[in-house]
Formats: C-alpha cells, structure tokens, sequence
C-alpha cells in the first residue's frame, strides 16, 4: 500500500509540473499576439495620417502665395463665398476675373454645372456650357500661364474652364469640392476660397438633372472687389 501511494504522488506531481508549464507557454504566446497587434495598429495609425498632413502642408504653403489685395466678395442665393487671388503666380489670368467682375460681368449669372465631390462651374452667360469670353472681348481666348498651371487643385481652389482647344479660356470657373490632384497642370488655378466653404459645399451638394444641371438655379447675385 505504501508502495502505491508513493506512485500516485509522483504521478500527481509530475501532472502538476505539466499543468503549470502549459499555463505558462499559454500566458506567453498571449502575451506575443497582443504585441503584434498593438504594432500593427500604430502602423496603421501612422500610415493614415502621415498623408494628411502632408496635403494640410501644402495646401498651407500653396496658401501663403496668396495675395492679401484683393479680396473677392461673391454674393450668391446660397451664401457669401471669399476668394483671394495668386496674382503673382498668375497675372494675366488672376486679371481677366477682376476685369470682367468689375463690369458686373457675372453678376445674374448661375453655377451651370454641378458635379457631387468634384465642382461648381459657373461664369457662363448662357448657362449652356458653352458661351463667355475673356476680358478681352469676344472671340479672343487666353492661353494657361506656366504660374497657375503649377498650383494645385486644393479643396476650395478656382480655376479656369476651358475646351481642348488652345487659347480658349474666357470666363467660365469652377471651385474644387476636394482635392483634385488630376487635374494640377491640365487647368489653371488662379485664386482660393478663404472664406464661405460651407457655402460652396451646400452648393455642391443641391439635386441636379442627368446634365450636371441644378434642378433649382443657383444663382450669383454679385461679385464685388476690394483693393
């Protein structure tokens, strides 16, 4: 009896030492997967941001090529919008807006075409799409310039419209409602909302037919300068 007695507390000992050492390669290989995953989280976390502020930056430092004077007041059904202008980078270009706005060129005029998460085009005395002239009169188009091609279509930049043809912007824009990184170098950005976005993206966001044409007009009532 003592004999078997000795052998049943061996064996429990030695199933004890066996429970322990599972316990504890468990409590490891736990210990293993959660790291693993907190790193790849921060990954993630880094990898998700990074471009953020990279596009905060340069739309910051694009920004800071603005000029102070002047400043572009555009009264429209939905709102005040603030434009500010890249006269330096575009001269000839920034020019032809303010010389049609101050004849009251747009002034009645709608945003034609309106595209969800893309733009607002307007300028266009037709609302067609198709009519308009730069401030040099009818018939006579102006060509991009190599300043305002270099700028980037930032959430809020206004640019020239154009046709695929040469020499032909008039005085058709539109204003980015995101971000439009394929068109930078095809169309001229001339100037930014700095003030009314939220105008711009209630206007982007009003119901429009198969045309890209708002089913209720929205319209500018005015375009006023301060120099």
């Amino acid at each position: 009896i003592g004999r078997m007695q000795k052998k049943w507390i061996v064996l429990s000992l030695f199933v004890l030492i066996l429970l322990v050492i599972g316990i504890s390669l468990s409590r490891n290989s736990e210990s293993d997967t959660n790291t693993n995953t907190t790193t790849t989280r921060s990954e993630e976390n880094r990898n998700t941001t990074t471009p953020m502020n990279d596009n905060t930056n340069t739309a910051s430092t694009q920004m800071e090529k603005l000029s102070e004077k002047p400043v572009v007041t555009m009264a429209t059904s939905m709102g005040t919008i603030t434009i500010k202008l890249y006269t330096s980078d575009a001269p000839e270009l920034t020019k032809n807006f303010l010389e049609l706005a101050k004849t009251g060129y747009y002034n009645g005029l709608t945003f034609h075409r309106i595209v969800s998460g893309f733009v607002i085009q307007g300028g266009d005395p037709l609302g067609t799409g198709t009519g308009g002239h730069s401030y040099k009169g009818e018939g006579v188009g102006l060509a991009d310039e190599p300043g305002a091609l270099a700028l980037k279509h930032e959430k809020g930049a206004i640019a020239w419209a154009k046709s695929s043809l040469p020499n032909s912007i008039g005085s058709q824009f539109y204003i980015a409602l995101a971000p439009l990184p394929q068109l930078d170098g095809s169309y001229s950005v001339f100037g930014q909302v700095v003030s009314g976005l939220d105008v711009v993206e209630k206007i982007g966001a009003v119901q429009t037919d198969a045309s890209d044409r708002p089913t209720t007009p929205v319209t500018i009532t005015s375009v006023t300068i301060e120099e």
